[in-house]
């Protein structure tokens, strides 16, 4: 955690890019890369859809080189936010809804690497859990002591193996028994036998979910509350 400290107050930006449906099956890995890119004001970017990774890299330098161009104008709106009876005491993620709202009826813009979602609700709410952990946490002890990491931990232990195919990149999962379907985040892409069990052998292509129509677009529109919420975190790590 102190390296990630040291990255964000040289204002050092972390984008994370999940490989998809694989980290899936580790809301914990997704939690920790998502929670790293957001203590250095950066974004967590899961990607279904390998050929789109040149636009991920292109699409998020230029998204921050427009938000360095207008951070002055948005730490200002902020903190006159925080400074008016009628908004200080807003939490936090109201107070960047309200900035943003602001900043939007003024015409400000900026250009924005959208990229199209594929990380299951659920999946996401655990993964969520973690990356707050780790945002708040003083060390990596710290974190993995928390009861979000320990319950992550349980699960992977209590999952049957994964292994690839050594002429393969089809994943195999090995059972001998029932697998509890809360141990399977992404279980819909695994063939079940009757009564639960998990055969051997590789996953049927049509028990998977497709990636490849996911997109990424890199397009000018009005400054959301999440930009602002990125900028905010970076330059208050830098002071």
């Amino acid at each position: 955690m102190e390296i990630v400290e040291n990255l964000a107050k040289q204002e050092i930006i972390v984008y994370s890019v999940g490989v998809e449906p694989s980290v899936g099956d580790y809301p914990a890995l997704r939690g920790f890369m998502r929670g790293v890119s957001d203590r250095t004001g950066g974004r967590y970017v899961p990607l279904g859809n390998a050929p789109l990774l040149a636009a991920v890299i292109t699409g998020g330098a230029r998204e921050e080189i427009n938000l360095e161009r207008i951070a002055e104008q948005v730490m200002e709106e902020v903190q006159q936010l925080r400074l008016a009876p009628a908004s200080a005491a807003l939490p936090e993620d109201a107070l960047y809804n309200l900035a943003s709202a602001n900043l939007q009826s003024r015409g400000v813009t900026v250009g924005q690497l959208q990229v199209d979602n594929v990380v299951d609700a659920g999946e996401d709410k655990a993964a969520a859990e973690v990356a707050s952990v780790v945002r708040n946490s003083k060390s990596l002890a710290e974190a993995v002591r928390s009861p979000a990491l320990q319950a992550q931990a349980q699960s992977v232990a209590s999952r049957p193996s994964m292994v690839y195919a050594a002429s393969s990149d089809v994943p195999v999962r090995r059972s001998s028994g029932p697998v509890p379907m809360a141990a399977m985040p992404y279980a819909a892409r695994f063939a079940s036998a009757p009564g639960g069990a998990v055969p051997e052998g590789p996953v049927p292509m049509a028990a998977a979910p497709s990636y490849a129509s996911q997109s990424a677009a890199y397009v000018a529109a009005p400054i959301s509350s999440e930009q602002v919420k990125r900028l905010v975190s970076r330059k208050s790590a830098k002071e």
